[in-house]
């Protein structure tokens, strides 16, 4: 996704690519699947050149997590393709009201159920999400005037309610 584009139809290819991997991660999230990020068993699809069947191998996609948090933080930053930025910006919205749900109760300490809290996925929200998404607002070149800008910047500001 960030190899360099040469020409005309690389950077169209390359565009839709990126736009339909991330309403893929979103629609992933919007049908409660989510837990599928951190599932425990190996990708059967992917692409590794080595195909093991003990299951001891099998690192799953848990392993893929962080960085695909990392990607979209990037794409969330990347000014450059404010369609994409803000459907990153709207996948760490999403990530934030899943994974960012209390492990368990305040008042009691039982364990909320249903809860696919990450522990410490707060920590990486307030370490690189908030700062990332006022870094996108506080640029010089937004111009607040432009409607794709504005949507951006409500997406970024989406993240804010849940803490």
């Amino acid at each position: 996704m960030f190899q360099p584009v040469t020409g005309t139809d690389d950077v169209l290819t390359h565009s839709e690519s990126k736009r339909a991997y991330l309403t893929l991660l979103n629609n992933i999230v919007s049908s409660k699947l989510a837990g599928v990020f951190l599932s425990d068993r190996k990708n059967p699809f992917s692409c590794s050149s080595t195909v093991s069947i003990n299951p001891d191998d099998a690192t799953g996609n848990k392993d893929n997590f962080e960085p695909l948090l990392k990607t979209m933080l990037q794409l969330a930053g990347d000014t450059s393709d404010t369609q994409s930025q803000r459907t990153a910006f709207t996948f760490l919205s999403k990530s934030v009201n899943v994974w960012g749900q209390p492990l368990s109760d305040v008042t009691n300490g039982d364990v909320v159920p249903g809860s696919q809290g990450v522990p410490g996925f707060e920590r990486f929200v307030y370490e690189n999400v908030v700062p990332t998404a006022f870094a996108v607002l506080s640029l010089p070149e937004l111009n607040i005037k432009d409607g794709q800008v504005l949507v951006v910047s409500l997406s970024a500001l989406s993240i804010y309610p849940i803490y």
